[in-house]
């Protein structure tokens, strides 16, 4: 564009200026602490890794859809869902 010419905005630079002083803001938020309740009959706590949360998602993707052809999983994945069924298993009260 031949006859196109750029304009300077003019007061941008304080539409973007700090707004508070950066040592008096705090830089972390205070969240409270998530309490579980273990004491109720029934319930277990069972603390799985990000991994493992990825496999059972997997699982029960697959378990939702049985329907939907799938391969079979690789020696690996099968050995980290026995892996994890044996740690839920774990968690299973005695009959």
């Amino acid at each position: 564009m031949a006859g196109f010419k750029r304009v300077p905005l003019r007061g941008s630079d304080e539409l973007f200026r700090p707004t508070g002083d950066p040592s008096t803001t705090p830089d972390i938020v205070d969240t409270p602490e998530v309490q579980v309740e273990t004491s109720q009959p029934g319930l277990v706590m069972v603390e799985l890794s990000p991994g493992e949360i990825q496999t059972l998602v997997e699982a029960l993707q697959v378990s939702r859809y049985p329907d939907r052809a799938r391969p079979r999983p690789t020696m690996p994945a099968f050995e980290r869902l026995g892996a994890l069924q044996d740690k839920l298993r774990a968690h299973l009260p005695e009959e």
